[in-house]
């Protein structure tokens, strides 16, 4: 059975109609709204979170229906309103994608889905995301931005290192030379400078090489425990990242190496430092005695 059509034949008509679905009810986590303005009704919206951080991912989603008269509005505009007042974020977005306004039918029902990213430098406290379109205001929900305390100048260093990856982030140093403990760990403290907000939200390698090169043992993640994305580092800001590499037990004694770096948990490349280029920073050998 290769899949392909054989025969055809007409053995009748069928006639597609949309839904009435005029007076259906929303669809579950949406709060109601429920303005109209330019023959065009927000019924609803949807957050995916009640916090978040500078930086973090967000989903919202909106609700529209179509009246009577053809809208005169095919687009609103999307608002992101701080505790102080001010608008930290504002973008035009369509009412619907892939669907032309020219098909648009009264009553139907239409929702658009962004998947958003949270400016670095928002401050603390509870944000408004607002629709305007035409003359008309709708509140879509409320946002509680936990902003993280900030620090641009570095801790003292056990090792300085000064080594960039691309243009996202210099890795200043160690604040502690690496030794193992009784309960075979390796405690790792790196200390970067953000260089600018990246799109990506990096991931942190720290890799422990023995003499051939194998990895024996890692620790892998958003930076400062999860806490940290860089997609919410600012320009010059320092960011404690402190790591702990679990040791085999039967680790043998030899030259080992410790090496870290950023790469992009979608694709898994890896950042790369500038000359000589290479795709981790070297951060310290050490020889393991028995």
């Amino acid at each position: 059975d290769t899949g392909q059509t054989v025969a055809a034949h007409e053995i009748g008509q069928l006639t597609v109609t949309a839904p009435a679905n005029s007076n259906a009810p929303l669809p579950d986590g949406f709060a109601p709204i429920d303005i109209t303005s330019g023959g065009l009704t927000l019924l609803g919206s949807q957050l995916d979170r009640a916090q978040a951080r500078p930086g973090d991912p967000l989903r919202l989603a909106t609700l529209w229906q179509i009246g009577e008269a053809t809208p005169e509005a095919t687009s609103f505009t999307l608002e992101l309103i701080s505790p102080d007042g001010t608008t930290a974020v504002r973008q035009e977005v369509d009412i619907i994608e892939n669907y032309p306004p020219e098909k648009w039918q009264p009553n139907d029902r239409l929702r658009r889905d962004l998947l958003l990213r949270l400016s670095a430098d928002l401050p603390d406290g509870t944000h408004t995301w607002q629709a305007n379109w035409g003359e008309t205001t709708a509140d879509l929900g409320q946002i509680q931005i936990n902003a993280p305390e900030r620090t641009f100048t570095p801790p003292p260093l056990d090792i300085t290192l000064g080594e960039t990856l691309g243009d996202t982030a210099t890795l200043l140093g160690l604040t502690e030379t690496p030794q193992p403990t009784a309960e075979n760990t390796l405690p790792v403290s790196l200390v970067w400078r953000g260089e600018n907000t990246p799109e990506v939200s990096y991931r942190v390698f720290v890799q422990l090489l023995n003499e051939a090169g194998q990895v024996v043992a890692q620790s892998d993640g958003e930076p400062a425990q999860w806490s940290r994305p860089t997609t919410g580092w600012l320009t010059g800001e320092i960011i404690q990242d402190d790591h702990t590499l679990t040791l085999p037990p039967e680790l043998p004694s030899g030259p080992y190496t410790l090496i870290a770096g950023l790469y992009d948990p979608e694709t898994g490349t890896r950042l790369q430092t500038p000359a000589p280029p290479r795709d981790f920073i070297l951060l310290y050998n050490f020889q393991l005695l028995d």
